[in-house]
C-alpha cells in the first residue's frame, strides 16, 4: 500500500468581530481648539484604520496598527498539574482565597477565567478592587458616556468605549507592597462575581456573554474565590517561589459589595499557591487629533480593516464657537467692608454663552452671571480669579484689587505734653493718630518756611497706633507743622504749632526790700528762658508786670511803701517747657545808716571775755551777726546772729546780741566782722581785738627732714649742717608766745653773734603749740654748740637753749632689687640689696621684711644683699630699713609672684573671606601648665582703615571686621607680668577675581640656551609641545578690585 503524505498551514488570527470595534466622539468640542474621536478595538491582528474629519483635512490612514496583548495573571494552569492535598485548616465557608500572583499590572478587558477543580460543582470567583477612600475611585470621562452610573465597566452603557480615570492608584499599594500580609488588611470593593460550574480536572470560562463581556480590569485588581470547606474546589500546589496564597476572613454579608478583610497566612509551615489564571486582553485606540476652525455639525467617518473584512462607523461631532479669551474687570483698589463689584468679558462676543467661576479669598463659588459683588473685610492686597467655563472648555484670568483702610480723624499730636514743644537741638517727638487708614503715604512739613524739612513716611501695613516721627528744630522759634496723609481711596490734611523754646532758667529778684515812704517797682530776671509768663502776687495781690525779653528783665508796675514790714512775695515764671517758682518775703525797710560797733576790751589776757554792743542812726528789721576770727579756715566759725525787727530808735541806743560775751579759742591780734543787714543793705564792721599769751612755757627742738628729734640735731652734709629750730610749748594745752619775737645767739660762745629778731608764728591749732616760722642756723663743722633763744612779747620775755649736735645722720640709701616680677619657679632665688651711700654714717642696722610672713631678717652691715624664694603666688609688700642711732630709713617695694605664660591657643574657626566685610570669629585661651598668673591678650589685627588694638584678659571671646580687602596678620601675645607669648595668624580677605587665566612657557635644557623661557609653544593634534628635559614654567594671572587672592 503506497503511503501519501500531505500538509497544510493553518493561521490562527485574532479575528475581530462588529462587537469588538466601538466609535466614539465629545459631545461637542470648540471651535480652534484640539478634538479626536477614538476608533477601539479589543481583539484583532494586522489590522488597518482610516479616519475622515469631514473638513478640509484628507482621508487619513493608519497602518501597522499594533496587535492586541493578551495578559495572564495568576498560576498556570495545565492538564495535569502536581496537586497538593493536604486539608486545610481553619478555613470558614465565607473565607476569601486571595491570590497573591493575581494582581493585575495592565488595564484591559477580562476574556477568560483558567483554573483546576479537584471536584465537580461551583467555583465562585471576585475580582477585587482595593477601595482608596472615594466612593467611586474609577470612572469615564464625561464627555463620552456623561456619567459614573457603571464606574467599572470598561464598556459604557450605550455601547460606545471610553478611557479610564485611575486616579487612586497612587494612593493604593504596589504589587511588592502587596506581597507582604500586612498588606492585605485593606478594605475592597468586589468589581465582579463569577459563580462558574466545574468538573473535576482543568476548566476553561470565556467572558462572552451580554452579562459578562467586556468587563474592565484595572492595574491593582487582585483575584480571589470563596473557600466553602477545608478542601477547596481549586486545586493547589506547594510551591518555594517566596509568594504565598491567603485566608482573607472579610467583615461582609455575602454578596455585599465592599468589605474588609483581615489576612492570615493559610500555613505557617507551608507555601500554598491556588491553580487559578485570569487572562486580560489590552484594547487598541487609535485617535487622530484635528482642529475645526469654523463651527458646524460635522459627520466623522473611521473604518477599521482586517483581511478581507471592514468595520464602518459613523459619529456626529458639533463644534461650536469657542471662547477665545476672558478679561476680568473691577477696581484696583477699595475700601474694607464696602461692596467691590468684578464682572467677566470674553472674546469673541458671540461664543457660546458660559458660565462663571470665581476664586476669590479662598472662597470659590460658581455664578449664571459674569458679574459678583464681594466685601473685604481686611485690607491687603487679593487676586481675584474669574473662568468662562463653555462646552467643557474653561479660560480664566484674573485682575488685583488693593484693599485699605480709608484715612479717618488723622491728627497729630505731641509725644510728651499738651502742647508741642522742644528745646533747640532736642528731638521733638510727634505722635501720628488717625482712627483707620492702611497703606498710606504721609508728607511731614516741619518747618514751612523751609523746604529742607519736609520729608515723606510711608506705612505699607495697616495704621500702627502712636505711630512716632521726630525732627529737630536748630533755633528758637514758633513752628506750623502740617502732615498730609494720603492712599489710593482717602487723604487728609492736619497741622498744629510747636514751639522750640528754651526752658526758664536762674529765675530771681533783683531786690529784696523797698525804701519805706517812697514808691518802687519789684525787678525779676531769668536768666535764660523762650516767651516766658509771670504771675507775680505780693503780700496776697497779684501785680502787673512789663518783660522785656532783651535782657530778661520783668518790671511790675510801681506800688508804694507806706508802712514798714515784711511781706510774701510769690513768683511763678512758665512756658511750654518750663515752670520756675521763687517764694520769698519782701521787705519796707529805712535804710541801714552808720552802724558802730563797741568792745568791752580791745586788748585782753588769753582766753577772755570780751563783750560787743552796737549802734546806728536808723535802719529797721535788721539781722546782725558777728564772726569771731578764732576758727580755723576749714572749720565752720562760731557766730552770734541777732535780730532787731522794725525800725531802729532814734538816738543811737546800744544794743547787744545774746549772748553778748564771746570767749577767744586762739591769742593773736583777732579781726571781729559785724554784719548789718536789712532787704535794702548790707554793711560790715571790723573791730581788732588784741588777745596776750604768756611766752611761757616753751621748749627748743629741732627737725630733720620731716621728723621732729626730741634734742637739737643739725645734719652735717658737705661741710655744712643746716640746723631747722622749732620753739614749741611743753603741754599739749597751753598756747604760748602770743605777738612774740625771737632772738637766735647759734653759739653762747660767741655772744655777740646773734641773728634777728624774727617774728614768732604760732601754729595755736596744733597740738602741742608749735612755731612755723623757719628758724633756721648755719654750722661749718661738727661739733656741739649751746644755742640761745630769747622770746620776748609784749607781756613778758624769758630765755631758754639747747645743746646742738652737729652730727653726720643715715640719708642716702640705695637698692637693688632682681626683679618686682618674680616667676614662682623660678630657679634663681629673688635678690634685694641695700647700699649705704653716706661718708660717715656710723653703725648701720638692715632689716628686710618680704611681706609673705617669714621671719624679718636684721644684721648690722654698710652693704648687703638678701635672697628669698616665695613659696606661692601672690603680691607681696617688702620693706627695707636702714636705721643708725640718729635716723632710719624705709622703702617699701611692690612684688608680684606668678607662673609664668608658656603655652596659648587661639581658635579661628575661618581664616579665609571671598567678601568684605568679613568678621573674624576668635577665641583665645591660656592652656600653660600650670595655668598663667592674671595672664592678659594683646591682639593687633594690622587694620590701618581702623583703630585695631585690644588688650583684655583671658580667656576673651571677640570678633573683629574686615572693611577692606587685603592680607592681615594678626598679632596675638598673651602675657603677664614675667612674661609673654606671641602667635600670628594671617588672615585673607579676598576680592572676587575675574580674567584668570593660564601661560604655559619653557625654559630650554641647555647651557648655551637664552635664559628667557619660551611662551610659543607649537601644538601638535590639539597638544602643546616642549623640548625634553626644558623647565616648564607656568604664569597665573588675575585681575581684581584689590589684587589679592
Amino acid at each position: 500500500m503506497e503511503i501519501v503524505q500531505s500538509t497544510i498551514s493553518v493561521t490562527v488570527v485574532d479575528q475581530v468581530t462588529e462587537m469588538d470595534v466601538s466609535f466614539t466622539c465629545p459631545n461637542s468640542s470648540l471651535s480652534n481648539q484640539p478634538v479626536y474621536c477614538q476608533l477601539t478595538t479589543v481583539r484583532g491582528m494586522g489590522m488597518i484604520a482610516t479616519f475622515y474629519y469631514n473638513d478640509t483635512s484628507v482621508l487619513r490612514t493608519i497602518a501597522n496598527i499594533p496587535d492586541t496583548q493578551y495578559f495572564s495573571y495568576g498560576l498556570p494552569v495545565t492538564r495535569y498539574p502536581p496537586l497538593d492535598s493536604t486539608p486545610l485548616v481553619g478555613i470558614a465557608a465565607t473565607d476569601i482565597i486571595l491570590l497573591s500572583q493575581s494582581v493585575v499590572t495592565t488595564a484591559g478587558r477580562l476574556v477568560s477565567m483558567q483554573f483546576y477543580a479537584v471536584s465537580s460543582g461551583t467555583v465562585t470567583i471576585y475580582l477585587l478592587r482595593p477601595n482608596c477612600g472615594a466612593s467611586q475611585p474609577y470612572g469615564y470621562d464625561s464627555n463620552a458616556c456623561g456619567n459614573y452610573s457603571e464606574p467599572m465597566m470598561f464598556r459604557c452603557s450605550n455601547g460606545t468605549y471610553s478611557s479610564i480615570r485611575q486616579s487612586c492608584l497612587a494612593g493604593c499599594q504596589t504589587r511588592q507592597q502587596r506581597t507582604q500580609l500586612s498588606k492585605y488588611n485593606i478594605s475592597y470593593n468586589v468589581v465582579l462575581t463569577l459563580n462558574i460550574p466545574s468538573v473535576n480536572g482543568s476548566n476553561q470560562y470565556l467572558l462572552n456573554t451580554a452579562s459578562t463581556m467586556n468587563k474592565t480590569v484595572l492595574v491593582g485588581d487582585i483575584f480571589g474565590f470563596l473557600a466553602n470547606s477545608a478542601v477547596p474546589l481549586i486545586g493547589k500546589q506547594i510551591l518555594t517561589d517566596n509568594t504565598q496564597d491567603y485566608k482573607c476572613t472579610p467583615t461582609w454579608t455575602i454578596p455585599s459589595q465592599q468589605f474588609n478583610c483581615t489576612s492570615n497566612y493559610l500555613d505557617v509551615n507551608i507555601t500554598y499557591r491556588f491553580m487559578l489564571q485570569a487572562v486580560v486582553v489590552r484594547a487598541i485606540i487609535m485617535a487622530p487629533i484635528n482642529t475645526y476652525m469654523t463651527a458646524g455639525n460635522y459627520t466623522i467617518r473611521a473604518s477599521l480593516s482586517q483581511g478581507g473584512s471592514i468595520f464602518n462607523r459613523t459619529s456626529i461631532l458639533p463644534i461650536v464657537l469657542g471662547i477665545q479669551w476672558v478679561f476680568v474687570n473691577g477696581p484696583l483698589h477699595g475700601n474694607t467692608n464696602v461692596p467691590e463689584t468684578f464682572t467677566i468679558t470674553y472674546l469673541p462676543q458671540d461664543a457660546t454663552p458660559p458660565t462663571y467661576s470665581w476664586s476669590v479669598n479662598s472662597q470659590n463659588f460658581t455664578t449664571s452671571n459674569n458679574t459678583i459683588v464681594y466685601s473685604f473685610v481686611n485690607f491687603g492686597i487679593y487676586t481675584i480669579t474669574g473662568c468662562a467655563l463653555s462646552l467643557g472648555s474653561i479660560h480664566c484670568n484674573s485682575t488685583q484689587i488693593t484693599i485699605e483702610d480709608r484715612i479717618n480723624n488723622l491728627t497729630l499730636r505731641a509725644s510728651n505734653m499738651s502742647v508741642s514743644a522742644s528745646t533747640p537741638l532736642q528731638q521733638a517727638n510727634f505722635t501720628l493718630l488717625m482712627e483707620s487708614g492702611s497703606n498710606y503715604v504721609c508728607e511731614v512739613n516741619y518747618d514751612q518756611t523751609s523746604y529742607s524739612a519736609s520729608f515723606t513716611y510711608q506705612y505699607a501695613f495697616g495704621y500702627v497706633p502712636g505711630s512716632i516721627i521726630t525732627y529737630r528744630y536748630l533755633q528758637v522759634g514758633i513752628y506750623n507743622v502740617s502732615i498730609y496723609c494720603v492712599n489710593n481711596i482717602s487723604s487728609q490734611t492736619f497741622s498744629l504749632t510747636h514751639y522750640v523754646q528754651l526752658p526758664i532758667g536762674g529765675l530771681q529778684l533783683q531786690q529784696y526790700g523797698a525804701i519805706k515812704n517812697l514808691n518802687y517797682i519789684i525787678n525779676i530776671t531769668i536768666e535764660q528762658g523762650t516767651s516766658p509768663t509771670f504771675i507775680i502776687v505780693l503780700n496776697g495781690t497779684r501785680l502787673s508786670y512789663v518783660y522785656n525779653p532783651s535782657n530778661g528783665l520783668a518790671q511790675t508796675q510801681q506800688l508804694t511803701g507806706q508802712s514798714s514790714g515784711n511781706y510774701s512775695i510769690m513768683v511763678n515764671a512758665y512756658n511750654y517747657l518750663s515752670n520756675v517758682t521763687y517764694i520769698g518775703v519782701f521787705s519796707i525797710d529805712t535804710p541801714i545808716q552808720n552802724p558802730q560797733v563797741f568792745a568791752s576790751s580791745y586788748s585782753i589776757m588769753f582766753p577772755g571775755p570780751v563783750n560787743f554792743t552796737y549802734t546806728m542812726d536808723s535802719g529797721s528789721n535788721i539781722d546782725v551777726s558777728f564772726y569771731y576770727g578764732d576758727e580755723q579756715l576749714d572749720v565752720t566759725s562760731i557766730t552770734t546772729t541777732c535780730t532787731h525787727p522794725g525800725d531802729y530808735p532814734s538816738g543811737r541806743p546800744l544794743s547787744q546780741c545774746s549772748p553778748n560775751s564771746h570767749t577767744f579759742k586762739i591769742p593773736g591780734n583777732i579781726t571781729v566782722i559785724t554784719k548789718f543787714s536789712n532787704s535794702l543793705s548790707t554793711i560790715y564792721r571790723y573791730t581788732t581785738v588784741v588777745v596776750t599769751t604768756s611766752v611761757n612755757p616753751i621748749q627748743i627742738m629741732t627737725s630733720v627732714g620731716s621728723v621732729v628729734t626730741n634734742s637739737c640735731i643739725a645734719s652735717y652734709i658737705n661741710n655744712l649742717a643746716v640746723a631747722n629750730f622749732i620753739i614749741q610749748s611743753q603741754d599739749l594745752t597751753s598756747k604760748p608766745a602770743s605777738n612774740a619775737q625771737v632772738i637766735i645767739t647759734p653759739d653762747a660762745t660767741k655772744p655777740n653773734q646773734t641773728q634777728g629778731p624774727y617774728v614768732l608764728t604760732m601754729d595755736y591749732y596744733s597740738t602741742p603749740t608749735r612755731s612755723i616760722s623757719g628758724l633756721t642756723v648755719l654750722y661749718s663743722k661738727l661739733d656741739n654748740y649751746t644755742a640761745l633763744f630769747q622770746v620776748t612779747n609784749n607781756y613778758d620775755s624769758v630765755v631758754i637753749n639747747c645743746t646742738v649736735q652737729v652730727v653726720s645722720i643715715l640719708q642716702d640709701v640705695y637698692y637693688a632689687i632682681t626683679s618686682t616680677n618674680w616667676p614662682l619657679t623660678s630657679a634663681i632665688p629673688f635678690n634685694a640689696s641695700v647700699y649705704i651711700g653716706d661718708i660717715n654714717p656710723g653703725p648701720i642696722t638692715l632689716t628686710w621684711n618680704f611681706g609673705d610672713g617669714t621671719p624679718l631678717i636684721s644684721r648690722s652691715r654698710i652693704a648687703d644683699t638678701e635672697v628669698h624664694f616665695y613659696t606661692a603666688v601672690g603680691s607681696y609688700m617688702m620693706t627695707i630699713t636702714a636705721a643708725n642711732n640718729i635716723n632710719s630709713i624705709s622703702n617699701s617695694f611692690q612684688v608680684y609672684v606668678q607662673y609664668a605664660v608658656q603655652t596659648f591657643t587661639v581658635n579661628i574657626p575661618n581664616i579665609i573671606f571671598s567678601h568684605s566685610p568679613a568678621t573674624l570669629n576668635f577665641f583665645v585661651q591660656d592652656t600653660s601648665t600650670p595655668s598663667a598668673s592674671i595672664p592678659f591678650v594683646l591682639i593687633d589685627f594690622n587694620d590701618t582703615a581702623t583703630s585695631s588694638i585690644v588688650n583684655v584678659s583671658l580667656p576673651y571671646t571677640g570678633s573683629y571686621t574686615y572693611n577692606s580687602f587685603g592680607i592681615f596678620y594678626v598679632n596675638f601675645t598673651v602675657y603677664n607680668r614675667i612674661s609673654s607669648v606671641t602667635q600670628i595668624t594671617k588672615v585673607s580677605v579676598n576680592a572676587p577675581f575675574t580674567n584668570f587665566g593660564i601661560t604655559i612657557c619653557y625654559l630650554l635644557p641647555t647651557r648655551t640656551s637664552s635664559l628667557e623661557d619660551i611662551c610659543s609653544l607649537v601644538k601638535r593634534g590639539g597638544q602643546s609641545i616642549v623640548p625634553k628635559q626644558s623647565q616648564l614654567v607656568i604664569y597665573a594671572t588675575w585681575s581684581n578690585i584689590s589684587n589679592y587672592l
